[in-house]
């Protein structure tokens, strides 16, 4: 139930806000050298005209001076330039 809460909250926040939460960080991959993380985005809207949202992943390229350097490793991402610093 508590996820559940917090989902909605995080959505109404986001509506308020008029764009999707600030992105901290995510999880990397040595093969790819991508970064993903997961943020809520609106998707549409229901019948009554109320914005639905989703959690949606979102993938960044590892800078190329910060290679991810194992699996599941964290990452810092800089939305502004689309990129990663990976660990």
């Amino acid at each position: 139930m508590k996820s559940g809460y917090t989902f909605v909250l995080a959505a109404a926040v986001a509506a308020l806000c008029g764009t999707a939460f600030a992105i901290e960080g995510g999880t990397c991959d040595v093969y790819t050298q991508k970064c993903t993380a997961y943020v809520t985005e609106p998707v549409g809207r229901d019948r009554t005209g109320r914005t639905q949202y989703a959690v949606v992943p979102k993938y960044y390229s590892c800078s190329s001076s910060a290679r991810c350097t194992r699996d599941g490793n964290h990452c810092d991402i800089n939305a502004g330039t689309n990129s990663a610093v990976c660990r």
